[in-house]
């Protein structure tokens, strides 16, 4: 049959018409599927992402608690993972060795509390001896220089692949060192500083040189990362200032957050127990006897001095300007006792310290 015949026909021609009709109806809703299947994936993802973000939000508060100091009716809120809840069963490591890594050893060195001797010592067991028994990689010892908590979280984790140490040492014991050790200096020497001809006693009786008494300086500071942007001579991560500076602010909730961390170091030893503190060293790096504790940057002259000037008055005296350290070193001698029995085998378990009371009003300094 002739096509023409079709197309003439006029119901034939109704029909074509329709069909094209439909054809562009049937082409111009597929292009509107398309384009209204684009929007609502759009939609969908958009909705996806504002129930994904509320999700972690509602995840971070509640794995990340506020800090509560149990002897007050305050809470402290921090803001960064970094600074957890120390209160926290959780948060307590079991104790460990460090000849049961590889990983690099970083010395929290507090001042004028045995840290250029700890250098010493640590230098020669690990850099020149090279390695302990366990060990197959030479492990490293960062030293040498003064460097709080948040410098060591730039470069790893106390808690996987770095072994933090330190040393503590009496806060009154450490002040009056420091103020003696302030003395020789040059700057002291040129300048005409009182302090440098009054005794320690003498000195606080009216302070003018307050680097000897700043609390935090004795271990809280070092230990909580929240070492000051002023103080050039130690390392820090400053890129947190927001956090380190309330913290600072609160000096309860930087000794927590200090103690917090003292519990995450894999050693540290106490300047006034030097004997069990090297035997404790002994064990962690897996030595065949406890290693001699070397006397560096010791002032002999000023030693008896020191001993004889530290009395009861001085004690009372000086406590209340640094309440935050003296709480860290109490709690410091619980945690070390505690390590020391599970370490020796003197306590078959180990029993993890309760904290310090905390006074009601917090740990305040005098002004």
């Amino acid at each position: 049959m002739n096509d023409s015949k079709y197309t003439s026909n006029p119901l034939r021609r109704r029909v074509d018409i329709s069909n094209i009709e439909k054809q562009k109806i049937d082409n111009n809703y597929s292009s509107k599927a398309k384009q209204f299947g684009s929007v609502g994936l759009v939609r969908k993802l958009l909705i996806f992402g504002f129930c994904f973000a509320l999700y972690m939000l509602t995840h971070i508060k509640s794995t990340h608690p506020p800090i509560e100091n149990k002897h007050s009716s305050t809470s402290i809120p921090l803001q960064s993972s970094n600074f957890k809840d120390v209160t926290s069963a959780q948060a307590v490591p079991y104790p460990r060795k460090m000849s049961e890594t590889e990983n690099d050893i970083y010395f929290i060195h507090i001042p004028k509390a045995g840290g250029t001797s700890v250098d010493s010592l640590m230098n020669d067991i690990v850099v020149i001896r090279g390695r302990t028994k366990k060990n197959k990689r030479k492990k490293k010892y960062r030293g040498g220089e003064h460097y709080d908590w948040s410098w060591v979280l730039e470069r790893g984790n106390p808690d996987i692949n770095a072994d933090v140490i330190s040393f503590l040492r009496d806060p009154v014991a450490r002040a009056s060192s420091h103020f003696h050790f302030s003395k020789n200096l040059p700057w002291a020497k040129k300048g005409s500083h009182s302090f440098v001809h009054q005794s320690f006693e003498e000195y606080l009786e009216n302070p003018s040189f307050m680097d000897p008494l700043i609390d935090g300086l004795g271990g809280v500071e070092f230990l909580a990362g929240t070492a000051s942007p002023s103080s050039t001579w130690i390392k820090s991560n400053t890129r947190n200032e927001k956090e380190r500076s309330y913290l600072r602010r609160n000096m309860t909730a930087n000794a927590l957050q200090a103690a917090h961390n003292l519990d995450r170091t894999v050693y540290f030893g106490l300047l006034e127990d030097i004997p069990r503190s090297m035997k404790l060293l002994q064990i962690s790096l897996d030595l065949d006897q406890p290693p001699k504790f070397p006397k560096k940057n010791n002032n002999k002259q000023n030693k008896k001095k020191q001993k004889e000037e530290i009395s009861p008055e001085v004690i009372s005296k000086i406590e209340p300007y640094m309440p935050g350290d003296i709480w860290l070193y109490k709690y410091a001698k619980l945690l070390f006792e505690a390590r020391y029995n599970y370490a020796t085998g003197k306590s078959k378990d180990y029993i993890h310290p309760e904290l310090p009371p905390i006074p009601p009003e917090g740990l305040r300094a005098e002004k």
